[in-house]
């Protein structure tokens, strides 16, 4: 056997336990942070995957010959169009749906609407657009059907019957049918839960038409380059008719996107922060393993081992750790996957359940077994150069003079087990009970700065969560409605404009979708439309430059900024309604997450005038303001709610801070962080244990000695607390600060990648409460080390030694 190989399996022999410990402890961190990273990857390509398993279309267009929703309109020509790559037809009849009661609604509450879609072909096999079966199947005879899924229905649905009335042409229900539920269905555009559909069968549908019930024809459209396609097909349905009525995807993408979002970044963060602090942690104890275990180098350099054999031989146990904790990483993380994605990217996931990440889990291998062999063979390589004490032994730099910070313990509390515990944590001592103090204490910082960082970004995003300023509300009331034609524009917005109680108004509309082009290519995003109608302009929270005054002005989210390759002064190519229109860039908004809002950093402004270059018939349904100094909010409310009451728009104090998906996302979110930092409380709290059991067997001597000199058991036990202690609260005053300028760091680089103002804030009370857990802690994980100090026998410890 090569000198390598006997001096590695000696080390082995010597510490097998330290492996075994090192090995769980690098394949759980290894584990919580692959995890967090292909749960954040499979959470982001969820709906493109869910799109493409049930082939759900990127367009709709609507034939109407009773005109309640468009005209009717020549839907094989504009299944011609070049852009088309399939379409698939079917037939919408209005109806009235209830339960099996006949008379309780079967979707809303006080509404029966209900449509009844039939359609041929509904198998995702067969390349068309199908419902996602949530519960049971679709319906294969007249007399059953499936119906939408809502997340706020009861179980128990399937197997029930209810009740179906077409409407006539005077609005009237027809005669009523009974059908049995043999499904719960989910298709685009309802993954908001909103979906009031009953799918029936092709039979069904084809005695509704002869009966002559009001229906509505609709193609259900694949475009050949997704939503990449989607402003050339809109322009050539325009040029087929103007006044076609047609739906894109593009707003149900938003939709997903404000929803998981957030949380999918989030746990991107804690992913990479869990790697690179455990890394850092984990690696510190390995390192201090290794120089350890290199106490002899001084007498293997003398018996003729080189210099490469000495760090190669201290490799091999890096290599084993790292490798066992990859193979323990890799379990940990695929079973770990069943318990991702989270939120809505879970329910729409079209394959639940455990998911190999092969690049991902490669990648973190590697990363494993890498990190851990250069941990073990850097300190190798430093301590084959060090010189050998009188004893053969290596000596540590620092070991000629005694620690500052336990000479002050000394003075300031000059009790023999204070003094004594102090200093066998902060003086590496000479010969062969030497240790390397400096990684213990360097690994304890960084968890400590770890915890603190993960405490301060959970405070930051609950703070950010509770301000409306930060998240675009830039404003003190808001009120919109798009769904009542000119009524909101004629009642509410001259209600709220004349109100004495309002400072300044502005109003607009937010409803629209526009097609951004720029050089890093074309994007969908809502656009909200706002120009002043009394003072001065009401909008979002400006990051940079203005809001738009212009009607070839525009301002675009951070996100959306960057995707489009432009920086604020550059131009982009806008097109809506089958017009388009080259805009300067002039300012960069936060748009609120409400109603129709773009999402973080998403999203585009313009005027109002702006939005009626495309859309000349849009009306005003958004109104925001801010309110005159001095006034009674709840009395201007009051006043304004009386005429946005009656139609369904009346705001109340705390509509700000509880309105928008991101937000209640951000406050779902701050668990993430903070699992992360129990994960790496964890690994601190191994590593200081590993720290007091390794020092209680190469210090024996000392405190063998310190029995002698007539320490009692008790005695030894505190000195030994006091040794955890010290090093506790070492690591608190250096891994606080650094804690939370890190943590702070974290955030700034959070909100700029979400596209939100960073304002940032220290968890004080996590910090303050975080001093004395960690000192107690530290105090009872030394405990069983100190009992088993007390119990050793000082006479044979010094005979051996």
């Amino acid at each position: 056997m090569s000198a390598v190989g006997m001096r590695a399996r000696a080390d082995l022999r010597a510490r097998p336990w330290s492996v075994v410990a090192l090995t769980i402890l690098v394949g759980l961190v290894g584990a919580a942070s692959m995890t967090l990273l292909s749960g954040a990857r499979r959470s982001e390509t969820a709906y493109g995957r869910y799109r493409e398993r049930y082939q759900q279309p990127d367009a709709m267009v609507y034939s109407d010959s009773n005109h309640l929703f468009g005209s009717e309109v020549d839907l094989d020509a504009a299944s011609a169009l070049p852009e088309v790559a399939s379409t698939r037809r079917g037939e919408g009849f209005l109806a009235h749906g209830y339960r099996g009661d006949g008379e309780t609604p079967l979707f809303y509450d006080d509404d029966p609407e209900a449509t009844l879609i039939a359609m041929e072909d509904v198998d995702p096999s067969s390349g068309a657009p199908a419902p996602r079966m949530v519960e049971g199947r679709m319906p294969t005879s007249p007399d059953e059907a499936a119906i939408s899924w809502r997340p706020d229905r009861p179980p128990g649905i399937v197997g029930q019957e209810i009740v179906v009335a077409p409407l006539t042409e005077s609005f009237e229900e027809g005669e009523a049918i009974v059908l049995e539920v043999v499904g719960v269905g989910l298709a685009s555009p309802e993954l908001d839960g909103s979906g009031t559909g009953v799918w029936i069968t092709p039979e069904l549908g084809d005695r509704l038409l002869h009966d002559g019930f009001l229906h509505i024809t609709a193609d259900l459209v694949r475009l050949r380059n997704g939503f990449q396609d989607l402003p050339a097909y809109l322009a050539g349905i325009s040029a087929i008719d103007r006044d076609a009525f047609t739906f894109d995807m593009t707003g149900e993408a938003q939709y997903v996107a404000r929803t998981t979002g957030l949380t999918t970044v989030v746990m991107r963060i804690a992913g990479w922060l869990t790697a690179l602090v455990g890394i850092l942690i984990l690696g510190q104890v390995v390192a201090r393993r290794s120089a350890m275990a290199a106490l002899d180098t001084p007498i293997l350099r003398a018996l003729g081992m080189r210099r490469g054999e000495l760090v190669r031989s201290a490799m091999v146990p890096g290599a084993i750790v790292g490798l066992g904790g990859a193979v323990l990483a890799v379990i940990g993380a695929t079973v770990g996957s069943a318990s991702t994605p989270l939120g809505l990217a879970r329910f729409i996931e079209p394959d639940p359940g455990i998911a190999i990440d092969l690049p991902l889990l490669a990648i973190g291998s590697v990363v494993l077994v890498g990190s851990t062999v250069l941990c073990a063979g850097i300190p190798a390589m430093r301590t084959s150069r060090m010189r050998g004490g009188v004893q053969g032994a290596i000596e540590y730099r620092g070991s000629e003079r005694p620690s500052r910070i336990a000479s002050a313990v000394a003075r300031a509390w000059p009790r023999p087990t204070a003094v004594a515990g102090s200093r066998l944590a902060l003086e590496p001592g000479h010969g062969r009970t030497a240790l390397p103090v400096r990684s213990a204490v360097a690994g304890l910082a960084l968890a400590v700065a770890a915890m603190i960082a993960a405490f301060g970004f959970a405070a930051s995003m609950h703070h950010f969560a509770g301000t409306p300023r930060l998240w675009g509300a830039d404003f003190d009331f808001a009120s919109g409605h798009p769904f009542i034609g000119d009524r909101f524009q004629v009642e509410a917005v001259s209600a709220v404009v004349e109100d004495p109680g309002f400072e300044a108004v502005s109003a607009g509309n937010f409803q629209r979708t526009v097609f951004v082009s720029g050089p890093g290519g074309m994007q969908s995003m809502n656009a909200w439309a706002l120009s002043p109608e009394r003072g001065d302009t009401v909008h979002p929270t400006m990051l940079e430059g203005r809001w738009p005054v212009r009607d070839d002005e525009i301002a675009l989210g951070r996100v959306s900024l960057r995707k489009a390759g432009v920086s604020v002064g550059g131009r982009i190519d806008v097109a809506a309604g089958g017009e388009e229109v080259s805009m300067k860039v002039v300012g960069v908004p936060v748009f609120p997450d409400f109603g129709f809002g773009p999402g973080f950093g998403q999203g585009s402004g313009i005027t109002m005038d702006a939005l009626r270059r495309f859309f000349p018939d849009d009306t005003k349904n958004l109104v925001v303001g801010r309110y005159a100094p001095g006034v009674v909010e709840a009395e201007v409310l009051q006043r304004v709610n009386e005429t946005l009451g009656p139609m369904d728009a009346a705001v109340s104090p705390d509509d700000l801070r509880s309105l928008g998906l991101s937000t209640s996302a951000a406050e779902r979110s701050r668990g993430v962080p903070l699992i992360a930092a129990g994960l790496l409380a964890v690994a601190a709290f191994a590593t200081l244990v590993h720290v007091l059991i390794t020092s209680m067997r190469r210090r024996r001597r000392d405190l063998a000695v310190l029995r002698t000199l007539g320490f009692v058991g008790r005695q030894v036990t505190a000195t030994v607390v006091w040794q955890a202690v010290t090093l506790a609260g070492v690591a608190l005053v250096i891994g606080i600060p650094i804690g939370a300028l890190a943590g702070r760091f974290g955030w700034e680089l959070f909100a700029d990648r979400l596209g939100v103002v960073s304002e940032p804030v220290i968890g004080v009370g996590a910090v303050l409460l975080a001093v004395p857990v960690t000192l107690a802690l530290a105090a009872i994980v030394s405990l069983g080390p100190g009992f088993a100090a007390r119990r050793a026998r000082p006479a044979a410890i010094l005979r051996a030694e």
